[in-house]
């Protein structure tokens, strides 16, 4: 499978896994960003970035393959 064609199948899990992270939450502790705050975090983002902090696409991925594997153990485990 090629890197075009596993980048949809891993937007997935990085969706349950964002799903998985909300419901820790209650709804009064959630609550939509102003277009300030997310231009602000796209501002400090994009500055992160220009010294060459934070990961790559790639990174991020094996981060989130290993962080849905771990999920996945747990929940086994709980159910044993």
């Amino acid at each position: 499978m090629s890197k075009k064609q596993a980048f949809p199948e891993k937007m997935c899990i990085f969706a349950v896994v964002i799903k998985k992270r909300n419901a820790m939450f209650t709804e009064s502790e959630l609550r939509p960003y102003t277009i300030e705050e997310i231009n602000a975090r796209i501002d400090q983002a994009e500055r992160e970035s220009a010294l060459g902090l934070g990961i790559d696409t790639e990174e991020m991925l094996r981060e989130m393959d290993e962080e849905l594997s771990r999920e996945e153990k747990l929940e086994m485990a709980a159910t044993l």
